[in-house]
């Protein structure tokens, strides 16, 4: 069987299909369109650029609270554009079934979790390399909590909205959901985050642990009572916690290493804030990709169009060349974009920098993203565990440190 025949296009011979390939490079396309938003969080964080450099702490936190992200969000989008496409859950907010109520609620559980485990762990990890002191302890914890879990409650609706249109719409919701509210969810964690660093900077912290507690307290105890009530009896409930919290501490290293990372960097990101700019754009649009190919994987695994084998990467050939393509043009309209807003704000950009910058991140970036989306969804399908739980928040982490890493790394090469 080639590639242009059986299920729809998908054989075991690595051959061009002109029609998968160019379906998957739109699609991908115009998820990743919506990550060019991205560039009004970076600005806002860019602003903070001055006060990192005199407060670590705000720099090394900053990728750890979007590691949440991708952690929370990632597996709620993964897990419900699956469940959309083999017809366990309705693409509709009423009358849905008991998986989808219990996948958000477990969701909520996670991210309350996930960010108390980064809080303390950036803390510590931050403490013994000499980058803040013990008084951090109450920025890292308040401040976590905060914007973690304040972005999840506004970004859950959200990500249904997405996936139940672009299911509606007949488009693929694992090639569009997430890169969509991936960037939706860098955008409310970069003001929450915003926000939060403000109050504590400005003498009012006691005003976030207040906000912090009141968002644990009366959700939490909520959580409970459903818990007891209906999410203890439901496979899917106890699943998700089972798998999503350990990956979810896990992930939490990388978005620590980042921190340190850009903690280390800040002295290059002041006399460069265009950098810090584009910096979530291009790591959420390199996890988007990844989250692409490994959602399609996943539903692909499912559905039995494809072994759980590593050597059957070659049926998505044509799905990873148009991913591909679409990820190096983005990183031109990237550049270009975020060159006439960091223009319009004050700052003082360099074009050809930022778009050697922006396309070779995406290149480079991409590619070794889908590469470990798909090995992770194989290996964990073929282990018998339910992959939406692991290949999102797994790849968005990974993306997120190696996507900082090839930032800082070409900066220093393309930035005279």
């Amino acid at each position: 069987m080639n590639i242009a025949g059986g299920f729809d296009g998908y054989g075991a011979t690595l051959r061009l299909n002109q029609r998968i390939l160019w379906k998957s490079f739109l699609q991908c396309t115009f998820a990743l369109s919506f990550s060019s938003g991205g560039l009004l969080s970076g600005r806002v964080v860019s602003g903070l650029s001055p006060i990192m450099a005199l407060h670590h702490w705000v720099v090394a936190l900053y990728p750890v609270v979007l590691t949440v992200r991708g952690d929370v969000s990632g597996v709620f989008t993964g897990n419900l554009t699956t469940m959309l496409n083999v017809g366990r859950v309705k693409a509709s907010w009423r009358g849905n079934t008991v998986d989808f109520y219990s996948l958000i609620r477990a969701s909520i559980l996670l991210a309350y979790i996930d960010a108390s485990l980064v809080g303390l762990l950036a803390f510590l990890v931050n403490l013994v390399f000499g980058q803040v002191s013990v008084e951090s302890l109450s920025q890292f914890m308040s401040s976590s909590l905060f914007t973690c879990v304040l972005a999840t409650f506004i970004s859950l609706p959200l990500n249904c909205y997405t996936a139940f249109l672009s299911f509606r719409r007949g488009l693929d919701p694992d090639v569009i959901a997430y890169p969509v509210v991936g960037i939706l969810n860098d955008f409310l964690v970069s003001l929450c985050y915003s926000a939060s660093v403000t109050m504590i900077l400005g003498g009012q912290l006691i005003l976030v642990l207040i906000a912090a507690l009141l968002f644990i307290v009366i959700p939490l105890f909520a959580l409970i009572t459903w818990y007891y009530r209906v999410d203890r009896f439901v496979k899917t409930y106890r699943v998700v916690v089972r798998e999503a919290v350990p990956v979810g501490f896990v992930c939490s290293f990388d978005g620590v290493i980042n921190g340190l990372l850009l903690a280390n960097f800040i002295e290059n990101i002041v006399h460069h804030p265009e950098i810090l700019m584009i910096y979530p754009v291009l790591l959420n649009a390199i996890g988007g990709v990844g989250s692409s190919f490994g959602s399609v994987t996943t539903t692909k695994l499912a559905l039995g169009y494809l072994d759980s084998k590593i050597s059957s990467i070659h049926v998505m050939f044509n799905e990873f060349f148009g991913m591909l393509l679409s990820a190096s043009s983005m990183g031109v309209i990237y550049s270009l974009l975020g060159y006439v807003l960091a223009t319009l704000t004050g700052l003082v950009p360099i074009l050809l920098s930022m778009i050697l910058l922006s396309i070779l991140v995406m290149f480079i970036g991409s590619i070794v993203i889908m590469i470990v989306s798909y090995v992770v969804g194989v290996y964990a399908y073929g282990r018998g565990w339910d992959p939406d739980n692991f290949v999102i928040p797994l790849e968005t982490s990974i993306a997120d440190l190696f996507g900082a890493m090839l930032v800082i790394f070409l900066s220093l090469i393309v930035y005279p």
